[in-house]
């Protein structure tokens, strides 16, 4: 789904593909990510979104992705890290395994 122009995503689009592992979603035009894209206990092990326009990670804006090994992140308008995205998907004892993370 990369290079494709895309600005929006509907919430849950990714919820019943259940054989999902890298999910290539670079040099859109993303500008929001929110919670609820994914179902719990999601496969997917990779998430690219480089080069998007995001602006803000919200609290628990990975929730569903605990096998996540890499988020790449790069290249976007990031202007805030919520303490509550710090936590979890950082530095947390409940924290996303990332094992890379590119920002």
């Amino acid at each position: 789904m990369d290079n494709n122009e895309i600005a929006y995503l509907p919430m849950g689009i990714f919820r019943p593909i259940t054989g999902l592992y890298d999910l290539q979603l670079q040099n859109n035009l993303l500008k929001d990510w929110k919670l609820g894209y994914f179902r719990e206990s999601s496969r997917v092990r990779k998430l690219n979104l480089n080069n998007n326009m995001i602006e803000k990670i919200p609290d628990y804006g990975f929730v569903g992705l605990e096998g996540l090994v890499t988020l790449e992140i790069r290249n976007n308008s990031l202007t805030d890290f919520s303490p509550a995205f710090n936590r979890k998907f950082i530095v947390g004892p409940s924290a996303v395994p990332a094992r890379v993370l590119y920002l």
